[in-house]
């Protein structure tokens, strides 16, 4: 003990190495916000908005002259709540085999591949919109 609080270990002090571990955790706490927070804005801004836009172009409406594109209509409800419906059975039939897979191998190698499947996903929504496919959302 150096008197000032801090004790040395084999050249690195206790102090150090609480303001490191400080950081770390502070920048996974940002990350794992930011990513709950894009998902968010991805499933309940983004994908209903780009459904009810895609199928009503398809049918003939002009977002140019008609805000209603954007809005919900009986063709473009079925797609979207299709879409919906396989985003949560997937999750519920392949929770429990992907947490299977995590204790098996770890939890690193199953979030990097997770966030890889999560960037694929990011691509094929932003190719669909450009695209205005259906069929890769």
């Amino acid at each position: 003990d150096d008197g000032k609080g801090a004790m040395e270990v084999s050249g690195l002090s206790i102090v150090t190495d609480l303001k490191a571990e400080r950081k770390r955790v502070a920048l996974a706490t940002f990350a794992v916000l930011a990513g709950a927070a894009s998902y968010i804005i991805m499933l309940f801004t983004a994908l209903p908005i780009s459904v009810h836009l895609i199928v009503n172009v398809g049918n003939g409406c002009v977002p140019e002259e008609d805000t209603a594109c954007f809005g919900p209509t009986s063709e473009s409800q079925k797609p979207y709540t299709l879409i919906i419906t396989l985003l949560r059975l997937m999750t519920f039939l392949f929770g429990t085999f992907v947490g299977t897979v995590s204790d098996r191998y770890g939890r690193r190698p199953m979030l990097i591949l997770a966030l890889c499947g999560y960037s694929v996903t990011a691509v094929c929504f932003i190719i669909g919109w450009a695209t205005q496919s259906l069929a890769l959302f």
